[in-house]
């Protein structure tokens, strides 16, 4: 049996994967959150490219356009 990460990548025998908060946008363009588990390499890419929100005032202040 295989595990697939929220970001489409299948899970190494030996990887957790992240479970992370990240920056969204809705259809209408409001800002939203999405939740998601994601591989190694890919949490990497969501910390470098600042979409991560770590903890809730992090997710208030995303949410409020700060």
């Amino acid at each position: 049996m295989s595990v697939i990460f929220t970001c489409g990548h299948k899970a190494k025998d030996d990887e957790d994967g992240w479970t992370i908060s990240t920056k969204a946008y809705t259809r209408e363009n409001n800002r939203a959150i999405d939740y998601r588990t994601v591989c190694n390499n890919c949490y990497h890419v969501y910390e470098m490219e600042d979409l991560i929100l770590y903890g809730e005032a992090d997710v208030e202040k995303w949410l409020e356009g700060e």
